[in-house]
Formats: C-alpha cells, structure tokens, sequence
C-alpha cells in the first residue's frame, strides 16, 4: 500500500439518491490511486445535451470550509448523458473531494452584461459583467482586440474563472498626454465545456482622448483673435500652453500657461508672452499677457467638458514706451474638438 496514494472522495451530484440541500448529496468512498496517477470521476447528465461539473477540494470536512475549485480539472462528455471529470494532478495527495453538478434541460449561454462602453483614458479600471443563463463551475475564456495599444491599457489574462452566474473582466486604462486617434478595444467571450455563448458576447469599450488642442477666439474692441490652448492631462493632472492659430498674433511656438479647468470653474492665464517689433505696427517689442476667466452659474459663461466660454483680458506693454500699456476686456470661447478617427476608420459628414 505504500506505492499508492489514498484519496477520500465526497461526491456531489444532482441526481443522488439521498437528498442534502437543494442540489447535493454525498456520498463517501475511499479510492486509491497509483502515483501521478489522473484522478477521474464520471456523473450523469439525466440524458440532457449540454451540462456543467466542477471538481472542487477541501483538506478537512467541517462546518464553514472553503471548496477550493480544481481549475486543472477536464470536462470530457462519453455519450448517454455521461461525462467525465478528471483531474490530471490533483491538488493534495489525501483530502476531500467533491463533483459539483448541475443537470441541465436547456443550453447554458454566456454573454455581456453591456455590449458598449464610452470611458475616458486613465479613468481607472473598468468593469465588465459576464452574465450566465445558469450556474457554471470553470473557465471562461475571451479574445482581446481593437485598436488600442498594449500601452493603453494593462494587460490581460485572457481567460477569468467562473463559480455560480456571473463573472467580470477588469480593465485598467492607462492615461497618457498624447493626442490620439480614436482608440478602442474589444473583447469576444469564447465557448467552454458546459456552457455556449449568447447574443451578446462581444463588448467594445471606446476610449475617449482627454488630450486636446482646443480652439479659441477672444473678441474685444470689435476685433476678433485666434488662438489655441492645448489642453493635456496625464493621471489627472491637467496643463496647457498657448499656440498661434497661423492667423493671428501670437507667435507660433508653445508657451507655457497656467490653468485650473474643474467641472464648474476655468482660469488660464499666459505671462510674458513676448512679440518682436517686427511683428508689430509700433515697431516696438511687446510683451502680453492673455487672461481667461469661467465658472458655471455666471451671466453668460459656461464650462463643459467640450465648450468653455466666458471673459477675458488682454494686456498690452511696450517696455520702451509705458504709456503705451493698454488692456482689452473682451468676450472668450474655446472648443474641443472631435477626436481624429482611427486609420482604419472614415470620418463622415453631415448631409447639407
């Protein structure tokens, strides 16, 4: 007996003679298996076409254990409503074991909770539920695809384990201060023993860019410029510069602004910004500052997540020539906006 490793096995199917609970019975027998030997049950199915078993372990057999689920643990169907279980290396050589079982009339099927998800990158992770027609006792596993990068988002397994009628798939969304393309990612549930898949098992999650250059005017005087605020944000942290939309007077290059931008209050403020004489009518050098004020709740201004609109103030000093220093109070607006497509998609456009 020394070459053989004993098992203690506790059995539960639906169809057991002695009834304990709502579906199980158990039934104690003492096998005995030669080393590295597989470890296999075989239950009734009562004759239906599709059904679920799980083995499970435990080391002691009390009030309050914890079943341990076998993940190694093969499904093979033998024909005549019977199906084997077998375990190819069993989690501990002496303990309890049991066949978890579930008698089925009708196909189990899998499929997504929500079949479509809009989540702004670096929102943190996402959750996404997978409902089962009837309990399931395994592995389910999927398919990851899209457009989105493998820097986009952390890794995934593949494969999530599934014990009762729901399981959920966790994405995290990583968060960069890149302007990209419109990205997303999808996921394609994939059959496994006992169980098919539904109408819906395909969930797509797009992913929005909070990276934008926004585009601007600021109205004073009866005069209208241009301007560009590129607005980034990285792990919550938004900054901004200030671009020259090619038509107006700031120069070309970024320069730094400062910025609070929340859900109800916007401020950016653009210091020594410097203009040569040869860009001005006085022949001067300038230097500006562009001063941009919102907050929801104020005649006339308005702060969204894609329009912020509100007052501003543009001052003028000619270093040379102090009185010449002047303010303009004017009217401002900033757009954000659409996201590029991705390259394997067209932009449409509305009909005229």
């Amino acid at each position: 007996m020394n070459s053989f490793t004993k098992f203690l096995l506790v059995l539960n199917v639906a169809l057991a003679v002695v009834s304990v609970g709502a579906q199980e019975a158990l039934r104690f027998t003492r096998i005995e298996l030669a080393p590295a030997q597989s470890l296999k049950f075989t239950v009734t199915g009562g004759g239906a076409s599709v059904n679920t078993y799980a083995l499970e372990y435990s080391p002691i057999l009390g009030t309050n254990i914890t079943w341990t689920h076998d993940t190694n643990a093969v499904l093979t169907p033998l024909g005549g409503g019977l199906f084997q279980l077998a375990s190819p290396a069993p989690p501990s050589a002496t303990g309890f074991y049991r066949v978890v079982g579930f008698n089925r009339l009708a196909p189990v099927t899998a499929q997504f909770a929500s079949t479509a998800l809009q989540v702004e990158e670096g929102a943190g992770t996402v959750k996404l539920t997978i409902l089962f027609s009837a309990p399931v006792h395994g592995v389910l596993n999927y398919s990851v695809s899209g457009t989105a990068g493998s820097g986009d988002f952390q890794p995934l397994s593949g494969s999530v384990v599934v014990n009762g009628t729901s399981a959920m798939i966790l994405v995290t969304l990583n968060d960069n201060s890149n302007i990209d393309r419109l990205k997303s990612l999808t996921l394609v549930l994939q059959p496994g023993p006992g169980f098919g898949i539904g109408a819906d098992g395909q969930a797509t999650i797009a992913i929005l860019e909070n990276d934008a250059e926004w585009q601007g005017s600021f109205s004073a005087e009866g005069a209208t410029l241009g301007f560009i605020l590129k607005i980034q944000e990285s792990n919550g942290v938004k900054v901004a510069s200030l671009k020259s939309d090619r038509f107006g007077f700031f120069p070309t290059n970024e320069i730094p602004a400062s910025l609070l931008f929340t859900t109800g209050q916007f401020t950016a403020t653009v210091a020594s910004i410097p203009l040569p004489a040869s860009a001005t009518l006085l022949n001067e050098p300038l230097r500006l500052t562009f001063f941009l004020s919102a907050m929801n709740g104020q005649t006339n201004q308005n702060v969204s997540p894609t329009q912020v609109q509100g007052i501003g103030a543009l001052i003028t000093e000619v270093p040379a020539k102090p009185f010449l220093n002047m303010t303009n109070f004017g009217d401002f607006q900033l757009l954000k906006p659409p996201v590029q497509p991705s390259t394997n998609q067209v932009q449409l456009a509305d009909l005229p």
